[in-house]
């Protein structure tokens, strides 16, 4: 995991964005029961890039002229991550200490069979917890601190 400091132009927190964030106040189908989904989203996507969907959901698809400072932070990873061609943005905004987004797994077919993410952090500080799916030879969690302002 690769984790470097963005500096303080890309501070986004509390950046309003207007209505393109979405309260996801939706209840998906998760573990046998219809759950809230804790947490606001805007998603941005390069043009003609397939519209994501998952748990039932499709968010709207931005473009990144849309958001200039999100380009911004694009090319940024970009330059971190030479060869890497990072196509979509799925930006989640947490209100407050019970926002979350749980295990999840990004397989979606748009993303090809070796999706590769990137996970950049503004605000508080979180811990980023990864699990391989389960198998014989796989066990454990890795974790990795997510500072504000990081990669």
């Amino acid at each position: 995991m690769k984790s470097f400091q963005l500096g303080d132009s890309w501070d986004l927190h509390g950046h309003d964005i207007g209505d393109e964030w979405h309260d996801c106040e939706r209840y998906f189908f998760h573990a046998l029961s219809f759950v809230l989904q804790p947490r606001d989203t805007c998603y941005v996507g390069s043009v003609g890039f397939p519209e994501l969907s998952y748990s039932g959901y499709q968010p709207h698809a931005y473009s990144w002229d849309e958001f200039p400072p999100l380009k911004d932070i694009l090319e940024a990873v970009h330059k971190a991550f030479p060869g890497s061609n990072f196509n979509s943005l799925l930006l989640n905004r947490y209100k407050g200490g019970n926002d979350f987004v749980g295990w999840h797994a990004d397989d979606e077919k748009l993303y090809g069979s070796t999706p590769e993410i990137t996970s950049v952090s503004f605000g508080c500080d979180r811990e980023f917890l990864l699990k391989k799916k389960p198998s014989k030879m796989s066990q454990g969690i890795t974790k990795a601190p997510l500072l504000s302002l990081s990669l």
